[in-house]
């Protein structure tokens, strides 16, 4: 599978830029281990996130460097759910979280998590049972946590 993510990634790269004075062509390097990372990442199983959306008990956001927090009422967490893509997303390294997240759910349990942001990419880090599961979260999502914390 990871060579055929490979393969596909590598077909990719072929295509050519043209700017003024040269043509230039995409490293292939980066496009492979981009697809390699990618193919390490896992989304958040369905019946995961299933369990969140039908037996959240609590749902606190946090920032993390202003002791800020928002217990968000049961009638957003649904919205908040709808920012979470069913896509795994690629972490970047070195990007630092600002938002940090648990989800308390009616047996007990809890999930914990953060998200992350650039200009371009945004992801939601799921952490169970010593598991980590990486989706996108859409900019709408990105842009109401910006609202909410002032950032």
């Amino acid at each position: 599978m990871i060579m055929m993510m490979c393969f596909a990634a590598f077909a990719q790269v072929k295509t050519k830029t043209k700017t003024k004075t040269k043509t230039k062509y995409s490293s292939h390097k980066h496009v492979v281990k981009k697809a390699a990372v990618a193919a390490n990442s896992i989304k958040l199983p369905h019946d995961l996130f299933k369990k969140l959306i039908d037996s959240t008990d609590a749902f606190v956001i946090n920032h993390a460097t202003e002791f800020q927090h928002v217990d968000l009422p049961k009638k957003n967490y649904d919205l908040f759910n709808s920012y979470i893509r069913d896509s795994a997303a690629v972490e970047i390294p070195g990007l630092k979280s600002l938002i940090y997240y648990n989800y308390t759910l009616k047996d007990g349990r809890v999930i914990i998590g953060d998200i992350f942001w650039n200009d371009r990419n945004s992801y939601i880090v799921f952490k169970i049972y010593d598991k980590k599961y990486v989706n996108y979260y859409s900019r709408q999502g990105v842009d109401q946590l910006r609202s909410i914390f002032k950032l």
